[in-house]
C-alpha cells in the first residue's frame, strides 16, 4: 500500500513523491506540460503535470557524478529554454581533497536535456563559475535572456558585508563574465545569505525573490530555527542591468514556505511554488519515510497600488467533490461548530463581517471537545491574521509556535479567506494579499471539524466548503 493509505499525515493532493524532498529548484513549460524539479537527496527530482493537479513522477534529472564538480551534490538552480534546448543551471558541490583544509566548494554547472526532458547531459566544461573566495555561500543560479545575451544571478553571502545576488553575463550560457552585485542586504537575525534568487518581470515592474536563511541555523537546531526561514520579495525598477528596490514583503508569513521558485506558463501566468517543510523532529519524519511537500501553485500579480496579490489556479477546482454552504452565522463570545463541514482534505471559502469582535476566526482540524484544534485568528485592533497551533496536536514533540502578519482591513472591508487543508498541510489565502502556510499533526482520528469563534460579535456571512479528492499521480 502507498503512504496515502497508511500515514494519516501524508497529503492527498499536494505534490509529494513518497520521498524526503525540499527546494523546488526549477520549473518550466515544455511540450505543453508543467515540469517541476525539486531537491531529493542532493539530486534533482522531476515531476510533470498536464494540469498543475495530477503529477507524474519521472526519473531523477540530475545526480552527483564522482570525481567531478558536483560529486558532493547537484543542488538548487533553475531550468529553462535556451533557444529550443532545455537547460538547467545548478549548484555543484565538490568534496575538498583531504590535504586541503577548505570548505566544500560551490560552483555553477550546466546540463542540457533531451526533447522529452528525461535525459540530461552535463556540460564537459563544468564548473562554469567558481564561487569567490570571500563568499562562503554561493549557490542557486537563476537565468534569463535580454536581447542576444544571457544573464545570471547567484545567491551569496559576502564575508563581513552581508547577503547579495551576484550578476553575470554570457553569450552562450557557458562563458560567464562577472558584472556586479545586483542588490545587497546587511546581515541580521533572519539573513546571512540569499538563497534561491529568482528575478522576473511582473505587470510592468521587476521582482527579486530571495530566500533568507537565519544565521542561527548554524548554531542551533535546524528543526527549531526554520521558523526564521522565509522567501521575501523586492519590487522595483530594472534598467541597464541595475535594480532599484522600491517595496518589499514576504511571500508567505506562515513559517513553512521557503526556497520558492517561479515560472511563466503558456497562459501568461506567473506561478510560484515553495518548499513546505516539516514541523516535526527529524527523527519523526525519518521514521515515517517521507518529508515535506511542494506547495500548491499560486498565481502572483501586482495590484494597482503596487502590492503583491495571490490566487490559486482555477485548475484546482477539478478536485472539488461534496459541497456544503452556510450563510449568516452569528458568532458571539464563543465557538460555533459549522456542522456538517468536516474532514482532513477540504477547501474552504469564508467571509467574515468583523462587527465589534476583538478576535474572530476559524478553528480547523478540531476535535468535538476542542482538545485538538488549529485556530486561525484575526485580531481586529492590531489588524493581524495569525495561526495558533498550540493545541493542534497532543504530541509534545511537534513544533507549535504561532505565526502571523499584519492584515489591516479598510473601513467596511470584510475578512475573506480561502483555505486548503490536506491532512498535515494547511495553506491560507487572505483577502488576496496575505498567505500563511503551516504544518500540523493531530493525534486524534476525530480531529476533523471546523468551527467559527469570536470574542465579541462577528458574522460569518458565507462559508462554502468542498471535500477534495485525491490527486492520483498520472502514469
Amino acid at each position: 500500500m502507498s503512504l496515502a493509505d497508511t500515514d494519516p499525515h501524508f497529503p492527498l493532493y499536494h505534490l509529494q513523491p513518497e520521498a524526503a524532498i525540499n527546494d523546488p529548484c526549477g520549473a518550466m513549460m515544455w511540450n505543453d506540460e508543467y515540469h517541476l524539479f525539486y531537491q531529493n537527496s542532493a539530486r534533482w527530482g522531476h515531476s510533470v503535470s498536464p494540469d498543475l493537479v495530477h503529477w507524474r513522477h519521472l526519473p531523477a534529472a540530475l545526480e552527483p557524478t564522482p570525481g567531478t564538480a558536483d560529486e558532493g551534490g547537484c543542488w538548487s538552480g533553475s531550468a529553462g529554454d535556451m533557444d529550443g534546448t532545455p537547460v538547467i543551471l545548478y549548484s555543484g558541490v565538490d568534496f575538498p581533497p583531504k590535504d586541503q583544509p577548505r570548505k566544500w566548494r560551490q560552483d555553477v554547472c550546466l546540463a542540457m536535456g533531451s526533447d522529452d526532458l528525461t535525459t540530461w547531459t552535463k556540460h564537459p566544461d563544468n564548473p562554469l563559475v567558481i564561487g569567490p573566495e570571500n563568499s562562503p555561500d554561493f549557490r542557486d543560479p537563476c537565468f534569463w535572456k535580454e536581447g542576444d545575451d544571457w544573464y545570471m544571478l547567484v545567491g551569496a553571502g559576502i564575508t563581513n558585508e552581508g547577503a547579495t545576488a551576484t550578476m553575470y553575463k554570457s553569450p552562450d550560457l557557458v562563458k560567464w563574465t562577472y558584472l556586479h552585485e545586483l542588490c545587497t542586504d546587511a546581515p541580521d537575525i533572519t539573513n546571512q545569505c540569499w538563497e534561491c534568487p529568482d528575478f522576473f518581470e511582473l505587470d510592468g515592474r521587476h521582482v527579486l525573490a530571495t530566500s533568507r536563511k537565519s544565521p542561527y541555523l548554524a548554531y542551533g537546531s535546524v528543526d527549531h530555527c526554520r521558523v526564521l526561514m522565509s522567501t521575501f520579495y523586492d519590487i522595483g525598477t530594472y534598467k541597464n542591468q541595475q535594480f532599484t528596490p522600491e517595496a518589499s514583503g514576504n511571500f508567505d508569513a506562515g513559517g513553512h514556505f521557503y526556497a520558492a521558485k517561479t515560472m511563466l506558463d503558456d497562459k501568461g501566468r506567473r506561478l510560484i511554488f515553495g518548499w513546505v517543510w516539516e514541523a516535526r523532529p527529524t527523527a519523526a519524519w525519518q521514521k515515517s519515510g517521507w518529508a515535506s511537500v511542494i506547495s500548491l501553485p499560486r498565481i502572483i500579480n501586482l495590484a494597482a497600488d503596487g502590492t503583491m496579490r495571490y490566487r490559486v489556479p482555477e485548475e484546482l477546482q477539478v478536485l472539488r467533490r461534496a459541497h456544503t454552504a452556510l450563510a449568516d452565522v452569528k458568532v458571539e463570545d464563543g465557538t460555533v461548530p459549522l456542522d456538517p463541514v468536516s474532514g482532513d482534505c477540504l477547501e474552504l471559502i469564508a467571509e467574515f463581517e468583523p462587527g465589534d469582535a476583538s478576535e474572530l476566526g476559524l478553528s480547523l482540524r478540531r476535535s468535538p471537545d476542542g482538545e485538538e484544534e488549529t485556530r486561525l485568528i484575526y485580531r481586529q485592533q492590531e489588524g493581524t491574521l495569525g495561526i495558533d497551533r498550540f493545541h493542534s496536536t497532543k504530541d509534545p514533540e511537534q513544533y507549535t509556535y504561532p505565526k502571523g502578519e499584519p492584515l489591516p482591513l479598510a473601513p467596511g472591508e470584510n475578512l475573506k479567506l480561502q483555505i486548503f487543508i490536506d491532512r498535515s498541510v494547511i495553506e491560507i489565502f487572505a483577502n488576496d494579499r496575505l498567505c500563511l502556510t503551516t504544518r500540523i499533526y493531530p493525534t486524534r482520528d476525530d480531529s476533523q471539524g471546523v468551527a467559527a469563534f469570536a470574542v465579541g460579535t462577528a458574522t460569518l456571512r458565507r462559508l462554502d466548503a468542498w471535500q477534495l479528492a485525491t490527486a492520483t499521480p498520472t502514469t
